[in-house]
């Protein structure tokens, strides 16, 4: 049942995703529907290329071509979503517990997973927006190839002590392990086992994490954070907060009404490749306005998602 606790760590760290393309920006705005109960996420994915394994049998020609079916399966198949963070792309793809969620138990050690699964594969739907071109913030001026996709998650709040169990569970069993830090994953799998604790949870449109932290770990914990977490903590509104018994991180502004997610590996390699390609897609729209879109979205979710229509490759 590892695969499927990977999907519950995603939530606080998405797994790595290897592949020939990749995004160099991204933007995510996210709020909630005017009743309060469901998640609305707009991502916008910006200088998208395809990298040539010069050592594949394929051309380059070819692997530009696979690179396209790729990206219209990738965005458009109304799966997978992709995070940048740490100057990797992440991956989050639904299929694979759509596909298992019928072989998962109902009852037993494993009836956590089924809920948990279950409540997220029936309460989440993704939909592919479009292809389009921006113009480069670089010195060249040229265009780069750019995409958005919009999510909704129904009844968000339900969603928390279902993840919540589950990690429980996973703490319990050892996932993940946490060897730099003994006397804190401790206290974590005590915790855990009294099966109350709010691991993740929502303050308004903030979402928290609640460490236990014993205090002889909590400065060197703080600068793990600040290593591996420094750029996203710079560039978004995203802190570190001691408590007596925890250490909360915290991303995003519960005051505000929408927050936002920025990050950009800024390698810009190959970025302009597959642009002559992918202007013959079905997705390409050469008339998006990012901005338009942003502002379309902030005013009403709820309306924006619901003119969106499913588009399949």
């Amino acid at each position: 049942m590892k695969k499927y606790y990977r999907a519950i760590i995603f939530l606080l760290i998405a797994f790595l995703v290897h592949g020939c393309i990749q995004i160099d920006s991204q933007e995510i705005y996210w709020m909630l529907s005017k009743n309060k109960k469901d998640l609305y996420a707009l991502i916008i994915y910006r200088d998208i290329y395809a990298t040539i394994d010069k050592d594949s049998k394929k051309s380059a020609s070819e692997q530009l071509d696979s690179s396209v079916k790729e990206i219209e399966e990738d965005f458009f198949n109304g799966n997978k979503i992709f995070i940048l963070c740490n100057e990797k792309k992440h991956e989050f793809d639904l299929e694979p517990y759509k596909d298992g969620l019928p072989e998962l138990p109902r009852s037993g050690e494993t009836k956590n997973e089924f809920k948990f699964f279950n409540h997220l594969v029936n309460n989440t739907e993704i939909r592919g927006g479009a292809l389009f071109k921006e113009r480069s913030e670089d010195e060249t001026s040229s265009h780069v190839l750019c995409a958005y996709q919009v999510i909704r998650l129904k009844n968000v709040k339900k969603l928390f002590p279902l993840m919540n169990a589950l990690l429980s569970d996973a703490i319990i069993k050892g996932e993940p392990s946490n060897e730099d830090f003994p006397l804190s994953f401790n206290q974590w799998r005590e915790i855990a086992k009294k099966g109350n604790w709010r691991w993740c949870q929502m303050d308004k449109t903030s979402f928290i994490v609640n460490l236990p932290m014993h205090q002889d770990e909590y400065f060197s914990y703080r600068n793990h954070i600040l290593g591996d977490y420094g750029y996203i903590m710079a560039n978004n509104f995203f802190g570190i907060i001691q408590k007596a018994d925890r250490i909360q991180l915290v991303l995003g502004d519960p005051q505000l009404k929408v927050n936002s997610y920025k990050y950009d590996i800024n390698k810009h390699n190959e970025y302009s490749n597959l642009l002559p390609l992918i202007e013959k897609s079905v997705f390409w729209d050469d008339e998006i306005d990012p901005q338009e879109i942003i502002q379309q979205f902030t005013k009403d979710p709820q309306t924006f998602f619901n003119s969106m229509k499913k588009r399949e490759p």
